[in-house]
């Protein structure tokens, strides 16, 4: 069988190997090639033993052999059969559900065994392995059929068969009548083709058989409908040799089992694969496959879209090779690597469409292992180009509404500190002067209203004041924010009760008055919120300029953000989002933490200070 299996898969050498009982030793029981008769004993009477690579004794699944990720391999089966092996394919043989050793086939030439030589491999040693479950004795160096009948005589699961040119039956094994429910006398001088279910697969093996009789070669196993003695169909995996005689084919010989359960699992397989297909297909994100040599395997219509290539022009190129930009290539090296290393990959980045406009993408790449031979990706793009691009309005938007909010502000600070303050003013003057002219001739009831309204004036005046401030701190643009926190602070504490602790950097941090305004602003909504929601008595304030930014952090003792009473999105909501939305507008960016208690961390970089 070794030899035809050899002719059917393009081999040079082969061999099938069987586990002992040291767990790191496996025994040679069949073997072909240039070294086979002398280091690879085939007589149970001269059995020797060999102790492969650790990878092939655990091995779980068919293993291509190939490249640098397999050279201690091929080195150990290299000096084992005594000739230089550049590839290989190792298939675990299992005998109920324990590893029973391992079926080999070897290639001088360094070319990959495809994914249907795979496949034939895989079912040649389901066969052999099922052989050896039965009958350990049979591993004699004896003719093919002699060798492997008395294995199947009582299987349950598999029968031999031999027919001749003219499909004729003449011989079949007893274990038929466990699988179809004929007899072998039943069966035995009868045509083939009585028990053909018309099934088109009928069909295809008798092209098959046909042409085997002509060339003398060996067809892969393929998949039968035949029918049982009850009149139900039953598949059936065959695995057929032709056998000579007087130096002619005179027929095939064959093994043959119920693949029932396999024919259902392939359709449901089938069922999903179509289900998964068709959400690929029509997914509204875009979609691609990478072999484990970074090439496209496919990409689904949506990527077409996206990028503006065809299926037919990625599939075996390098997806980076095409849709990277220049100047991105070594931050896409870094992903590939990470997601062929094992890591699931979710970013946003740039990517060059075919005709050359940039798209911003949200990428999800995920490493996926396929047959056990090495690691294959899969991606899902999705174009924010347009998503980022009403992100950016929205936020020059919104800085413009910040930028007219403050303008305002100022503006209203003006008038009330300018007019209403002094018309106020004017009037406690007017107010004094009255009640120094008109004391004598007033009753003293009078003199008492008199001088509450003096009072009143005075009262409101500073009122304006204080709040012309606070909409647009004059000591801002006159002496900058270092002075501005300070006054706004002693205010803070007077009105408040909360004792604040000052840590600011001795050298003035002289920035951009909006960029100054938005830190001030920071110190304003932070200290609202310590009075208003943390029930904390005291708080810290640090301001420090390193040389890569300007760092304000606000903490308190409070009961943290978890802690507040009322709902986050309702009593922080807007000032949290007003605070970032001011530090964004110059590169820089908020932190909130809250443990025992709150920090809020504001960070400007260095590029908008103004020393």
């Amino acid at each position: 069988m070794l030899p035809s299996l050899e002719a059917a898969l393009d081999a040079d050498f082969s061999g099938v190997f069987q586990a002992t009982r040291n767990p790191n030793r496996l025994v040679a029981i069949a073997a072909t090639g240039p070294a086979a008769e002398r280091r690879l004993p085939r007589s149970p009477s001269r059995q020797s033993s060999v102790s492969p690579p650790q990878s092939l004794l655990d091995l779980q699944a068919p293993l291509g052999l190939s490249g640098r990720g397999a050279a201690e391999s091929l080195r150990f089966w290299s000096r084992m059969y005594g000739a230089k092996i550049a590839s290989g394919l190792v298939v675990p043989l299992f005998r109920r559900g324990m590893r029973a050793g391992i079926c080999c086939f070897f290639r001088r030439a360094p070319r990959r065994f495809t994914a249907a030589e795979r496949r034939l491999g895989k079912a040649a040693a389901e066969l052999i392995a099922l052989a050896l479950d039965k009958a350990p004795e049979a591993r004699r160096d004896r003719a093919e059929v002699e060798r492997y009948r008395p294995l199947l005589e009582e299987s349950d699961q598999i029968f031999f068969y031999e027919h001749d040119t003219n499909f004729i039956i003449r011989y079949v094994s007893p274990s038929i009548e466990k699988i179809l429910g004929f007899s072998p006398a039943e069966r035995i001088g009868r045509p083939a083709s009585e028990v053909s279910a018309g099934h088109p697969s009928y069909a295809q093996a008798l092209a098959e058989n046909e042409a085997a009789f002509k060339d003398g070669r060996m067809r892969p196993p393929y998949v039968i409908w035949v029918k049982h003695k009850d009149g139900r169909s039953v598949p059936l995996e065959a695995f057929e040799v032709p056998y000579l005689r007087d130096g002619q084919v005179a027929g095939m010989r064959g093994f043959a089992r119920d693949v029932s359960a396999w024919c259902d699992a392939q359709q449901k397989l089938e069922q999903h694969s179509s289900f998964l297909n068709a959400l690929v297909q029509n997914s509204p994100l875009g979609i691609v496959v990478l072999d484990s040599s970074q090439q496209v395997e496919m990409c689904n219509p949506a990527f077409e879209r996206i990028f503006q290539y065809r299926n037919a022009e990625l599939v075996g190129r390098k997806l980076d090779e095409m849709i990277v930009p220049k100047g991105s290539e070594m931050q896409a090296r870094s992903l590939s690597q990470r997601v062929f290393a094992g890591e699931t990959v979710h970013t946003t980045a740039r990517r060059q469409r075919k005709d050359g406009e940039l798209v911003e993408v949200e990428l999800h790449a995920v490493p996926l292992r396929v047959d056990g031979d090495g690691i294959c990706a899969y991606a899902m793009y999705q174009d924010v180009t347009e998503f980022k691009q009403a992100a950016a309005a929205l936020r020059i938007l919104a800085g413009q509404l910040l930028s007219a909010q403050d303008e305002e502000r100022r503006r209203l600070a003006r008038e009330l500190h300018d007019t209403t303050a002094q018309s106020l003013v004017a009037l406690t003057m007017s107010l004094a002067a009255l009640k120094e002219s008109a004391s004598p001739a007033l009753g003293e009831q009078h003199r008492k209203a008199l001088t509450e309204s003096a009072q009143l004036a005075e009262e409101c005046a500073k009122e304006i004041r204080t709040f012309s401030y606070l909409l647009h701190p004059p000591l801002l643009d006159e002496a900058g924010l270092r002075a501005a926190i300070e006054w706004y602070v002693s205010g803070f504490s007077a009105r408040s009760g909360v004792e604040i602790e000052l840590d600011l950097c001795a050298e003035p941090v002289r920035l951009p008055r909006e960029a100054a305004l938005a830190l001030f602003r920071v110190v304003q909504e932070s200290l609202s919120n310590v009075r208003r929601h943390s029930g904390s008595r005291s708080a810290r304030i640090t301001l420090h300029q390193a040389q890569d930014q300007v760092l304000l952090e606000i903490s308190d003792q409070g009961r943290g953000l978890s802690g507040r009473p009322t709902d986050p999105g309702i009593a922080y909501g807007m000032g949290i989002a007003g605070m970032r939305e001011r530090l964004e507008q110059f590169g820089g960016r908020l932190e909130i933490v809250s443990e025992s208690g709150t920090t809020v961390r504001a960070k400007l970089p260095a590029g908008v200070v103004a020393c």
